[in-house]
């Protein structure tokens, strides 16, 4: 019996060992998450903290997204403004041109004295007999290739000597057989003068020029 609770004290003790050196050894310390509260003024001051730290959590979000909804409506409002004044300035550029158009129009006596200055001119008295409708052609379109279409202008100017006018059908005609007379020259462009090529066909413009009004 003296033994068995010599043992037991034996065994409590040890055990008593192991739980005080258990006690005294801290070793490593995790951490998950806040401390807990020990007591309950601890936990209400750690309650007011948290509410306190939302709010002003809430309130920095809240002020950022009202600083992001200013600029954007910033930016917006500037597009706005430049889009209206590049619509302006094209529009100006618009009534600036038309302005301009219209005043450098020519008017009927400006086109008028364009169309007498940039007419062939007449041809003279030794060149086309007002009378008789006798043609006095140039040197090179009197060889035998115009042969056909010069006859054809000349029946047709004096009928023009006589009658003082011609017809549509006579206006064509005089038309097509000087086309047919610079086909030629075009065709002689490298066998004959420039200057001989420029008369004759300076010759068959006024001819055609001719052919429109009355002879005089």
């Amino acid at each position: 019996m003296r033994k068995t609770i010599v043992i037991v004290a034996s065994l409590a003790g040890v055990v008593g060992s192991m739980t005080a050196a258990a006690s005294a050894y801290e070793g490593p310390r995790w951490y998950v998450g806040p401390a807990r509260a020990t007591t309950p003024a601890e936990g209400f001051a750690q309650g007011v903290a948290a509410v306190l730290r939302a709010r002003g959590e809430a309130a920095l979000d809240a002020s950022l997204a009202a600083r992001h909804r200013a600029e954007a409506q910033r930016i917006a409002i500037e597009n706005q403004r430049l889009q209206a004044r590049v619509f302006a300035e094209i529009q100006q550029t618009h009534r600036e041109r038309r302005a301009a158009e219209r005043a450098h129009r020519p008017s009927g006596a400006d086109l008028m004295r364009l169309a007498r200055e940039n007419a062939p001119r007449r041809l003279s008295p030794g060149e086309l007999h007002a009378v008789t409708g006798k043609i006095t052609w140039p040197v090179l379109l009197r060889e035998e290739m115009y042969r056909t279409p010069r006859m054809i202008i000349e029946a047709i100017f004096a009928r023009r000597a006589v009658q003082k006018t011609l017809s549509a059908d006579d206006l064509a005609g005089v038309r097509g057989a000087a086309e047919t007379m610079l086909d030629g020259l075009r065709q002689q462009i490298r066998q004959v003068a420039a200057a001989d090529f420029m008369a004759s066909k300076n010759f068959l413009a006024s001819l055609v020029y001719e052919s429109r009004l009355p002879p005089t």
